[in-house]
C-alpha cells in the first residue's frame, strides 16, 4: 500500500479545558478543527460508549499534510483507567520545550529530551534541543506489543508498511510516508492492558484500495473489528472506514482518502466552537464525585449553624408542558409542606429561576426527564447542590437523551421501588395502624377476600349491565358509570415495565369496579391481593373471559373483590415532595452524597423485559 499515509492517533480525554490548555499552551499546537455528535459513533470511534461525544483535532498544521493528534471527550465521562498499550508520543517542537521550562510545567530530561504527561496521563517526549525555526511535527507514536515478531509480521507483512533499521532489537519501526511519520512497537516484558484509555491510530488510502485490505483481513482471525462502513458528521463530508485490530488489540482505521480530504479542511471558527462548547459543557464546571464530597464536608463545617435553614428546591425544567408541575402555585413554603402533613417542613418548593440567586443557592434541582428540557442546564453548579432525575413515564416513553447525563445526577426520583425518592401515583394506608402499606417492595397486608359477604353491595353491583368500561379522562359522568353501569374496568399499561403501575388502577380502585391489570409490575406491591384481577394469571384470553362472565354470573363472588375498603384507603397527603424535603434534611444527605455514572444504564437495563403470559390478538 504504497499510496497510504498516516494521518492521526486518537486520544481519549476526561476534561477539554485542561487537555486544551496543555496541548496549546504547553506543545504549542493549534486546534484545526472540532465537530459534536449527538450519540455515539457506529465504528466506536468514541469507544464503547453510546452518548453525546465529541472530537478535537489538534496538531501542527493542516492534516493534509501532518500527523497530529485527535482527542476524543465523551460527555460526562471524566477520566479513563490508562493501560501500558501507549509508550509514548514524540515531537518536535523547540518552542515546546521552552514554553514546559517557563510554565513550570512537571517534566523530566535525559538525552536532550523532555518527558511529560498530558492531563490524562499520556506520555509525551519532546525533543529539547531542537533549533528555533526548526518545524515543528508529531514525529512518531510508540505502541507496547508483545510479541515484537509477530506484530512486525503483521504490520509489515500484512499491512506491508516498509521497515526501518534499528540498532535495539527490542525496538521496530515503520513508516508509508518516507519517515515522515514513524510507527515505533516497543517489547513489553509484562502483560500487555489496553484497560479503558485505549487509543486508535488512522491511516488514509484511496477509496478502491479499501476492499482489498477488507479482502485481505478477513482471511485473519479477529483482525476486522468493524467492515467498511460509511460514516456521516454533521455539516461536512461523510467518509468510509474499515477497524482493523494487530495481534495485540491496537486499533487501526483505514480511511479512504478522498473523503477524508474533504472532511479535514481546517476549520478556523473551531477554536473558537470548542470554546463555546467548553462553556455550556455542565460536566467540566465542577469536579467528580470524591472530591465534590470534600468540598461538600467543609461547606458544612463552615456552615454547621445552617443545618436547619430552610432548604430550597427548584424545579428546573418544565413538567411537559407545565411549568408548575400541577402544584398550586409557583412557590411553595412551610405551610405548604404542614398542610400535607410532611415529616419535615422547612422547605421551599418554586419554579421561579428568579426566587433565589444566584442559581448555586438552590439545595435541589429537579429536572423532568420525560421529554427534551426547555431549559438548558446551569453553566456552573456547587458542591452542595443535589440534582435530581424526576420522571412518571416508562423507559419506553422516555424522550430524553439520558445517554448525556453521565455522573449528572446524585438522585433520582421516579415511579420504580429503587429509586432514591419514591414519586408514585398513589399510596395506600391500612385504616387500623395508620402506617402507609404500599407502595413496597414487600408490604404485609391483611387478607379477607374469601370471609367477605355484603348482601347490599352484591344487589348494588347486580344492577350493572356492561362488561368493561370505556370512559373519557376526567369525565364525571362517565366515573359515575363505573360504579353503577360497568363491572370492570382495563387497567392497561401502555408498557410491561419493572414497578410501572400508573392511575390506571388507582382510578378503578376508588369506586366499586373491579380493576383487570395488565402490566410488568408485581401488583402485590401495590394493591391489596384480591383487589384486582391480573391478566397474567391467566393461561389465555378464553380462560380470562371465562373467568370475568362467572363474576357477572356469580354477583357474591365479584363484590368479594371490595373486602380491603374495610381496611384500607388512598392516602392523601402521602407526597413525592414530603419525601424530598425530609431526605433533603437528613443526615445522611448532609454528609455525603452519590453520582448516577450511568443513569441511563441505570433506567434501562432489564426494566421493560418481561415477556408477556397472555397474547392479544
Amino acid at each position: 500500500m504504497n499510496s497510504a499515509r498516516a494521518l492521526h492517533y486518537v486520544l481519549k480525554i476526561g476534561n477539554r479545558q485542561k487537555n486544551i490548555e496543555f496541548f496549546r499552551d504547553i506543545l504549542n499546537m493549534k486546534v484545526l478543527r472540532h465537530e459534536e455528535f449527538t450519540e455515539g459513533c457506529d465504528a466506536a470511534c468514541n469507544g464503547p460508549y453510546d452518548n453525546r461525544w465529541s472530537k478535537t483535532m489538534i496538531g501542527y498544521g493542516p492534516e493534509d499534510g501532518h500527523f497530529v493528534l485527535e482527542l476524543t471527550y465523551n460527555y460526562g465521562v471524566s477520566d479513563y483507567v490508562l493501560g501500558n498499550d501507549l509508550a509514548a508520543i514524540t515531537v518536535k517542537s523547540s518552542e515546546a520545550a521552552a514554553r514546559a521550562r517557563k510554565s513550570n510545567y512537571p517534566f523530566t530530561e535525559k538525552g536532550g529530551q523532555l518527558a511529560l504527561c498530558s492531563p490524562d496521563g499520556y506520555k509525551f517526549i519532546i525533543g529539547s534541543d531542537e533549533t528555533p525555526g526548526t518545524e515543528e511535527v508529531i514525529e512518531r507514536v510508540a505502541l507496547h506489543v508483545s510479541d515484537l515478531n509477530c506484530s512486525l509480521a503483521f504490520w509489515a507483512d500484512k499491512l506491508q508498511m516498509v521497515k526501518l533499521p534499528t540498532t535495539d532489537p527490542g525496538v521496530g519501526e515503520l513508516t508509508y510516508d518516507q519517515r515522515k511519520f514513524i510507527l515505533e512497537l516497543r517489547k513489553l516484558e509484562e502483560p500487555l492492558d489496553r484497560a479503558k484509555a485505549y487509543g486508535r491510530i488512522a491511516f488514509a488510502v484511496p477509496y478502491d484500495v479499501q476492499p482489498q485490505i477488507d479482502q485481505l483481513m478477513s482471511g485473519v482471525d479477529g483482525a476486522i473489528l468493524k467492515p467498511l462502513i460509511t460514516l456521516d458528521t454533521p455539516g461536512k463530508a461523510s467518509v468510509r472506514v474499515i477497524i482493523l485490530a494487530d495481534p495485540d488489540g491496537h486499533e487501526i482505521c483505514f480511511v479512504d482518502e478522498e473523503g477524508f480530504s474533504a472532511l479535514s479542511v481546517v476549520d478556523p471558527s473551531s477554536d473558537d466552537a470548542l470554546k463555546r462548547y467548553i462553556q455550556k459543557d455542565p460536566f467540566q464546571n465542577y469536579q467528580m464525585l470524591d472530591e465534590h464530597n470534600r468540598a461538600r464536608t467543609r461547606y458544612l463545617e463552615e456552615h454547621e449553624q445552617e443545618v436547619d435553614r430552610p432548604r430550597y428546591i427548584l424545579l428546573y425544567t418544565s413538567f411537559f408542558e407545565e411549568t408548575k408541575w400541577g402544584l398550586p402555585s409557583a412557590t411553595l413554603g412551610p405551610d405548604y409542606f404542614k398542610a400535607k402533613r410532611c415529616p419535615v417542613t422547612n422547605c421551599v418548593l418554586t419554579s421561579d429561576h428568579g426566587l433565589v440567586t444566584p442559581i448555586t443557592e438552590y439545595d435541589a434541582l429537579v429536572y423532568h426527564v420525560a421529554s427534551p428540557w426547555n431549559v438548558d442546564p446551569p453553566s456552573i453548579r456547587e458542591a452542595r447542590q443535589i440534582y435530581i432525575a424526576a420522571i412518571q413515564e416508562s423507559p419506553a416513553h422516555t424522550k430524553h437523551l439520558l445517554g448525556l447525563d453521565m455522573n449528572y445526577f446524585n438522585w433520582t426520583m421516579t415511579y420504580r421501588l429503587d429509586s432514591d425518592i419514591l414519586f408514585n401515583y398513589r399510596s395506600i394506608v391500612d385504616l387500623e395502624s395508620g402506617e402507609i402499606v404500599s407502595p413496597a417492595i414487600s408490604p404485609i397486608w391483611r387478607y379477607g377476600f374469601d370471609a367477605y359477604r355484603n348482601a347490599s353491595l352484591v344487589e348494588q353491583v347486580s344492577q350493572k349491565r356492561s362488561m368493561a368500561a370505556q370512559c373519557a379522562r376526567n369525565n364525571p359522568e362517565c366515573d359515575k358509570m363505573l360504579d353503577t353501569v360497568y363491572w370492570f374496568y382495563l387497567s392497561f399499561e401502555n408498557s410491561l415495565c419493572v414497578d410501572y403501575v400508573t392511575e390506571k388502577l388507582f382510578n378503578a380502585l376508588e369506586h366499586n369496579i373491579v380493576p383487570v391489570v395488565y402490566g410488568g409490575a408485581d401488583y402485590t406491591r401495590f394493591a391489596p391481593p384480591g383487589s384486582y384481577i391480573d391478566v397474567q394469571n391467566y393461561a389465555s384470553v378464553a380462560d380470562l373471559v371465562d373467568y370475568l362472565l362467572y363474576l357477572v354470573d356469580n354477583p357474591q363472588e365479584y363484590v368479594k373483590y371490595f373486602w380491603w375498603k374495610e381496611h384500607y384507603a388512598f392516602d392523601d397527603f402521602s407526597s413525592v415532595w414530603c419525601r424530598l424535603c425530609e431526605k433533603l434534611h437528613s443526615v445522611s444527605t448532609r454528609e455525603a452524597v452519590k453520582y448516577y455514572r450511568d443513569v441511563k444504564s441505570w433506567w434501562y437495563d432489564d426494566a421493560c423485559t418481561i415477556e408477556p403470559k397472555i397474547q392479544f390478538s
